[in-house]
């Protein structure tokens, strides 16, 4: 069917501004915050007072926020009836299979989706490569925590933060090459949870002589961004240029100028 002469299509359609300021307000709030003033949502939305006051008073309306007994604000009930009817719909093999095969048909390379179970590093997903040669993994297999990329990125978002892990916390990719194989080698980046912990761990792996350094720099940016689509698919938060991790908390949020 044929948008009218004056109608834009969805991939033409921009975001209604009011509607985006209001979601600013609440993405403000972060793992930890019980109630914030309405300086410190100007502060963290990059809103004026006077249109986060008026944009609050429609979310207390409808139950996105709610006042305490000071003047601040809290997430709303209607917040985590929306939280449930997500986590009864959120199917995680939906979400991250379709993730992977996006990110072997780019690179050429096998990639997997790893968790920690009972002290383990276990594969859950694996999309394998086209190539005849290529690291073998099946869903099911255990990997060590102290060899290969996805053991690394396991360990630096263990609490509490070792400092050894620093550069990979601040990077948010871990390399091996030749660690759990002689001839293997994997980038690996983080996936995060609605409690802004580590959920899994994102690998692309291949043999050397052909994943080699230039081919995992080609890489990187193709699987961080995979990495990114997990975490928000799974309701977390992709930290910016302007976030920390390396304390342990995510830093304050800026979200554009003020309007």
């Amino acid at each position: 069917m044929k948008a009218a002469k004056n109608e834009k299509t969805d991939d033409e359609v921009a975001t209604v501004a009011a509607v985006e300021r209001a979601l600013r307000i609440l993405r403000a709030f972060q793992i930890g915050d019980k109630s914030l003033s309405l300086a410190e949502l100007g502060k963290r939305t990059g809103l004026y007072k006077s249109t986060v006051l008026r944009l609050a008073y429609t979310l207390e309306t409808f139950g996105y926020l709610a006042r305490t007994s000071a003047g601040a604000y809290q997430v709303g009930p209607s917040s985590l009836y929306l939280g449930m009817l997500f986590q009864q719909a959120l199917d995680p093999a939906d979400l991250i299979t379709p993730v992977l095969q996006d990110v072997v048909q780019a690179t050429g390379e096998s990639a997997s989706y790893y968790v920690e179970q009972g002290g383990k590093r276990v594969c859950i997903y694996r999309v394998t490569s086209p190539h005849t040669v290529r690291y073998h993994i099946v869903p099911g297999m255990t990997m060590p925590f102290d060899r290969g990329a996805g053991g690394k990125m396991m360990l630096a978002f263990r609490r509490p933060y070792q400092p050894q892990f620093s550069a990979i916390r601040r990077k948010l990719v871990a390399h091996s090459i030749q660690e759990v194989g002689s001839d293997s080698a994997a980038i690996s980046c983080p996936v995060f949870g609605m409690d802004g912990d580590l959920a899994g761990v994102i690998s692309l792996t291949g043999p050397y002589t052909r994943f080699n350094r230039e081919a995992q720099r080609r890489s990187t940016p193709i699987l961080l961004a995979a990495a990114r689509k997990c975490t928000l698919g799974l309701g977390g938060r992709w930290p910016t240029e302007t976030q920390s991790l390396d304390d342990g908390t995510f830093g304050q949020l800026q979200v554009g100028g003020r309007k």
